[in-house]
């Protein structure tokens, strides 16, 4: 798995782990719209390769902020991308990115370094692909029901 190292200068959980790609979607575009232009902006991944990203679900849950209780929800795409693909940050926010096998990102998660909804979205990756299972976790049923909150606030029900 591609991971990104945020920058040492991020106001918000600087010099974490996080997914390679991810952006708030601005009202009227569509996720994949957000996806294709978060692949240019924190990457340099073009649109004919970001184009070709899957959407393969969502993660919701609830984050205390200093304004108070924040319901999100993040839609997830998985975009293969060859070990030697040559990411590049391009927009500051990103210091750099690393290829782990699943294993180191397990253990990155464990230790704490993970930006926590970015992890979020790497425990859900883990899940899909079988890296954790009700026989390798005995607490399989909790991080699903974790990973998959019906959120107790308006949300939107449908993007454009």
């Amino acid at each position: 798995m591609w991971v990104a190292k945020r920058s040492a200068t991020k106001p918000t959980f600087p010099g974490m782990l996080d997914n390679v790609v991810a952006g708030g979607i601005v009202y009227g575009d569509s996720v994949l719209a957000t996806v294709i232009k978060e692949c240019d902006e924190e990457a340099s991944i073009p649109r004919s390769v970001a184009q070709t990203a899957v959407p393969v679900g969502a993660v919701s849950y609830t984050i205390e902020t200093v304004n108070g209780i924040q319901p999100e929800t993040q839609f997830v795409y998985d975009l293969l991308l060859p070990a030697d693909y040559p990411l590049q940050p391009n927009d500051g926010e990103v210091e750099s990115f690393t290829l782990m096998t699943m294993d180191q990102v397990k253990a990155q998660m464990l230790a704490g370094n993970f930006k926590p909804n970015c992890a979020l979205v790497a425990l859900d990756f883990l899940v899909r692909h079988a890296e954790l299972s009700l026989d390798t976790e005995s607490r399989y049923l909790d991080l699903l029901a974790c990973m998959h909150r019906a959120l107790p606030f308006p949300s939107p029900t449908s993007l454009p």
